[in-house]
């Protein structure tokens, strides 16, 4: 059986064929001229092949070794992309991060805390991955993402959940709506108004419905979807006034309509949530990290 070629044969062949020189070579590697012209006789009785032609104090490399030179630098150069690779991946800026994330922060929020992310790390790739909250959950527990962005009350099996600021949902009116002077919407200046409405699976619709029955208002629920971002643009054609959660419209339509406060205040809550009894990985801890940041900044701090 062929044993294994010692690197350090490997090393000093290459230092020689750099340097054009057994001492010189010796002091690449910081060892002896008679250290170096051991391992390079070594190398040539393992591999049964003559790698340098001697002439006194002088050496030329063989063509046989000029053959052999270009794997061996093949082979270094791979080497050192694995420190690069190695160095990249322990500064964070290199590697993958896969996010599960509610639809209305993948719409209006996610994209600019993605951006600020990959700023500074060009090497990193990042996949998303919209959906409801139950099910963002449920992808997390099964590992099959490292961050998820979801509404998780309470103790959620196979997920650790951290949580974030609660911002308040807002108001949209259309351009040049009756109430566009006002600067808070209360649930008593909807009476009457057509209303574009989330869909009866969502949380949020539940309480704007609590808000605005409290305060005896009756609306006309004309059209009914799922997506906050997707009512938003019906607010823009004039089709009537929404409620939404502030991340839809955080980043996308204001150009086309009102945002306004809304009263009673409903808040929207929202955690990021890890995959329980796993080791995270630094970038997920990392963007998790600018998450919070970016929402205190947004939104105030954490309410304990």
């Amino acid at each position: 059986m062929t044993r294994p070629l010692n690197p350090r044969q490997i090393e000093a062949f290459r230092a020689v064929i750099l340097t054009g020189g057994m001492t010189a070579g010796g002091e690449m590697l910081g060892i002896s001229q008679p250290a170096i012209s051991r391992l390079v006789r070594d190398l040539e009785h393992d591999l049964e092949l003559k790698l340098f032609e001697r002439n006194g104090a002088r050496i030329v490399p063989t063509g046989e070794a000029l053959v052999l030179y270009q794997d061996v630098e093949r082979l270094f150069i791979g080497s050192e992309k694995i420190r690069e690779t190695a160095m990249a991946i322990r500064t964070l800026r290199s590697g993958s991060l896969r996010i599960a994330a509610m639809p209305d922060i993948s719409l209006g929020y996610l994209p600019k805390l993605v951006r600020n992310f990959l700023e500074n790390r060009p090497r990193v790739s990042v996949a998303i991955h919209s959906d409801m909250s139950i099910n963002v959950i449920d992808l997390i527990a099964k590992r099959q993402f490292d961050i998820g962005l979801a509404f998780a009350p309470g103790d959620q099996a196979g997920v650790e959940v951290r949580p974030l600021p609660v911002p308040e949902a807002v108001c949209v009116l259309p351009l040049g709506h009756r109430l566009a002077d006002r600067p808070v919407i209360y649930a008593s200046d909807l009476d009457g108004e057509d209303f574009i409405s989330l869909s009866q699976s969502s949380l949020l619709r539940v309480q704007i419905q609590t808000a605005l029955q409290g305060a005896g208002v009756q609306c006309n629920f004309r059209i009914e979807t799922r997506y906050a971002g997707t009512a938003i643009a019906f607010v823009a054609q004039g089709l009537g006034v929404t409620i939404v959660d502030p991340f839809a419209i955080s980043e996308v339509g204001l150009e086309r309509v009102l945002r306004k406060p809304f009263r009673p205040r409903i808040g929207y809550e929202s955690s990021i949530v890890f995959p329980s009894q796993r080791p995270k990985s630094g970038l997920a801890e990392e963007f998790a990290e600018e998450v919070r940041q970016s929402m205190e900044r947004d939104f105030g701090p954490i309410e304990v």
